[in-house]
């Protein structure tokens, strides 16, 4: 679980997290999966920002991370 303060660092998340999941999938045995799950609980997460955090990610882990392994963890409406 990662938690970053998502307004400012976004960029820097996006960078740690698909370094460690290529760092990673070096090592896993076949078969596995990594998920992420990426906690914004009290801060503002708009749309358009998720987007872009799922489309880099997936782009800079290469495709080893699907859109839909990255989940985002957030306030009980």
């Amino acid at each position: 679980m990662k938690n970053y303060d998502i307004g400012k660092y976004a960029d820097n998340l996006i960078n740690n997290i698909s370094k460690q999941v290529i760092d990673r999938s070096k090592h896993l045995p076949n078969g596995m999966q990594q998920q992420i799950v990426i906690d914004v609980r009290g801060q503002h997460l708009t749309p358009a920002l998720e987007l872009k955090i799922r489309q880099e990610i997936v782009q800079k882990s290469n495709g080893i991370i699907k859109r839909e392994q990255i989940e985002f963890l957030k306030d009980k409406r």
